[in-house]
């Protein structure tokens, strides 16, 4: 099994020579790099935005399929024995949520706002909710995706997009369901959370944006869903 790879992106404020850094990121850098094909990346922001605030990307060359039946055991709880192979610890997160912990200890102000699994046959976009710990959800997330894959296949087609969770929302008279929108919005999880109410799905093959419905475990084809990108080129919103 391959090394799995890791992106990191988050802003900072700019200073007149680079950023107003995180305190000791390259500790952090250097500790994710000893378990994946790793690239931490900062940009600069201007003054008044929301900073520190992370959007990570694991990829890897395995189907979902591949990816749930190689990690499955761990994350269901099966197996007892201590995770001692370091490629089968970086492709349960244990090395990225131990360095994550040890920089948020130096820098209250961090987070996590998006966290994606890039995947051969499928990508799926885990959002922030106001008031929790992303990473510490990514085990339950997973093993709610694995209870649910057949259902998440629509005929004989895994959708190539799955975004976690998405709301309800009416602009205009059209209804649709939608993801946050980037670090500026963040969904209240005493409303929300990641195994109850909807998912967002993108099918390739017949040309569908859908949801899919939790409580009816089933996927709903006739409310549409959209990215923040698609509902600007639609102009369903305004630029």
């Amino acid at each position: 099994m391959n090394v799995p790879g890791l992106r990191i992106v988050y802003w900072a404020y700019s200073e007149q020579i680079g950023v107003e850094d995180l305190a000791e990121i390259d500790k952090f850098r250097a500790e994710i790099g000893e378990n994946y094909a790793s690239l931490v990346k900062v940009f600069p922001h201007e003054r008044g935005g929301e900073v520190f605030q992370f959007a990570i990307e694991f990829f890897a060359d395995l189907t979902l399929k591949d990816y749930l039946t190689f990690i499955g055991g761990y994350i269901a709880g099966k197996a007892v024995d201590k995770v001692v192979d370091p490629i089968l610890d970086a492709y349960l997160f244990n090395p990225l949520k131990k360095a994550y912990k040890k920089l948020k200890e130096k820098n209250p102000d961090l987070g996590v706002y998006k966290f994606s699994f890039d995947l051969s046959d499928t990508k799926i976009t885990i959002y922030h909710l106001d008031g929790d710990q992303l990473l510490d959800n990514i085990d339950l997330i997973i093993r709610e995706i694995g209870d649910r894959y057949k259902e998440l296949q629509y005929l004989d087609e895994l959708p190539m997009e799955i975004h976690i969770p998405v709301i309800q929302d009416d602009i205009k008279g059209t209804v649709y369901f939608r993801p946050p929108f980037e670090m500026d919005e963040k969904f209240d999880m005493r409303m929300y959370n990641y195994t109850e109410g909807y998912w967002g799905l993108k099918l390739f093959k017949y040309g569908l944006e859908c949801i899919y419905s939790l409580e009816e475990n089933k996927i709903i084809t006739d409310i549409p869903f959209y990215t923040e990108e698609e509902l600007y080129s639609r102009r369903i919103l305004e630029p």
